[in-house]
């Protein structure tokens, strides 16, 4: 009963999880270390533990202390990314401990949503926010446009959100209806080719015009 209550509260958490939030869901410390011994679970960094089978992605937010974050976590959430094998892009709280990976990019950048101390991947405002700044323009587009898409987001909520000058740029063009990735390769081949492309306008019920 002891190890079925262990691993519900693991799976609960998508198998990493704090130890303060196990104990909370009426998990022992007994039962904790008998799991460590036993290789149940594993101690990722002081006060937090995963599963053998837990996401990589996840455990190594774990042990650096920062969150999935920016193209990285954009990509996590099937969104539309010009990259297909980024680097790692995590994002970090200003005086966060702990070496972070190296390789990665880490983004300091100021929150635009508040972070649950107990979440490992970035919430999807803060994760269009770093992306208006780290990627080109376009390519931003394409991921702002597919989020919008997807209904992971409402434009509603975000224009009551204090953006900077080029999120509120991108909330004024991105298109709820867009095809994601359509725009920005066209752009791009354009600009290489010295052809001109035409702006295109999607409308629900309606579908693309030029």
């Amino acid at each position: 009963m002891r190890r079925t209550r262990l691993l519900q509260a693991m799976r609960e958490v998508d198998g990493v999880a704090r130890v303060e939030r196990l104990r909370e869901r009426g998990v022992s410390r007994y039962d904790l270390e008998t799991a460590l011994s036993e290789r149940m679970i594993h101690r990722v960094r002081v006060g937090w533990v995963a599963l053998p089978d837990a996401d990589p992605a996840r455990v190594t937010a774990a042990q650096h202390g920062v969150l999935l974050a920016c193209v990285t976590q954009a990509r996590r959430l099937g969104l539309w990314v010009h990259d297909e094998r980024p680097r790692l892009h995590l994002a970090a709280s200003p005086g966060s401990r702990g070496g972070k990976p190296s390789g990665a990019r880490v983004h300091w950048a100021r929150r635009l949503v508040p972070r649950h101390p107990d979440v490992l991947e970035d919430p999807i405002e803060n994760v269009l926010s770093l992306v208006s700044t780290c990627e080109p323009y376009e390519q931003a587009l394409a991921t702002w446009e597919s989020a919008l898409n997807k209904g992971l987001v409402d434009r509603e909520r975000l224009l009551r959100l204090p953006w900077g000058p080029r999120g509120r740029r991108l909330l004024a063009e991105a298109l709820p209806f867009a095809d994601a990735g359509l725009r920005p390769t066209c752009a791009c081949d354009c600009a290489g080719s010295g052809c001109r492309c035409a702006s295109r306008h999607g409308s629900p019920g309606i579908g693309w015009t030029l």
